[in-house]
């Protein structure tokens, strides 16, 4: 009731929905009867970012929650983000959304991540206003340090051949394994293909930029995406800030 009285939720209403088991669970990570909470398995997305954002809140120095999904595929280990949040982001967010997926990947699996921020340009073969939006992000993510190339194609971005072909001006041999894609659309749609079709491995979508560790499933998830998430999870309160 305190966390949304100003935003006119009475008493009442703030009872009614701690009975909505996602309410309860947030709560219960709010006041540290829990180091993080997995929803999503029957709440839609917007449900469970919108409990995230009511309770929980981002960090102080974030602007917008974005979702990433790990993609795994035998040794190899890649991070797709924002696969669940932002529609259309700006460049501006896509900055922030790479800042936040390079975080994640590096927390998770203790390595260097290298994102590639994806278009369907490379390095100015292609242009409009979608390129040079990532154009924008990139010189945005570069100014605060972090280590990003683009803009860039997929297959330049994942194909070490394609990439000295293609844009022999970016270091190839530093393997990306951050994607960062340029709409909610293709992301969310390029990891369902790649799941489904692909063989990978998708865990997630993990909320980057919480305040504290919560989590989102598909709701098509099986019993091992949410053991796999959990797991991601657990790590996550592990290392927190």
């Amino acid at each position: 009731f305190e966390l949304r009285k100003n935003k006119g939720v009475s008493l009442d209403d703030a009872k009614k929905m701690l009975k909505n088991e996602l309410y309860f669970g947030t709560m219960m990570l709010h006041c540290n009867d829990a180091d993080g909470l997995i929803g999503g398995a029957s709440h839609s997305t917007s449900e469970t970012v919108r409990a995230a954002f009511q309770i929980i809140k981002t960090k102080k120095d974030v602007k917008k929650v974005s979702g990433a999904m790990i993609m795994i595929k035998d040794e190899k280990v890649l991070l797709f983000a924002d696969c669940a949040v932002i529609p259309n982001p700006s460049s501006d967010e896509l900055a922030e959304i790479a800042m936040l997926s390079i975080k994640t990947f590096e927390a998770l699996f203790d390595k260097k991540a290298k994102a590639g921020m994806l278009s369907y340009s490379t390095t100015g073969s292609g242009n409009g206003e979608d390129v040079d939006r990532v154009k924008k992000a990139v010189k945005i993510a570069k100014k605060c340090g972090l280590n990003v190339v683009g803009e860039i194609q997929a297959d330049a971005a994942l194909i070490e051949d394609v990439c000295e072909k293609k844009c022999p001006q970016i270091n190839c041999g530093e393997n990306i394994n951050v994607l960062v894609f340029p709409s909610l659309n293709s992301g969310n749609i390029s990891y369902k293909l790649v799941e489904r079709l692909g063989g990978l491995r998708a865990i997630g979508p993990i909320l980057q930029g919480l305040k504290k560790p919560m989590n989102d499933l598909s709701r098509g998830c099986s019993v091992e995406d949410i053991v796999d998430l959990a797991a991601i999870t657990v790590v996550q309160a592990q290392k927190r800030d």
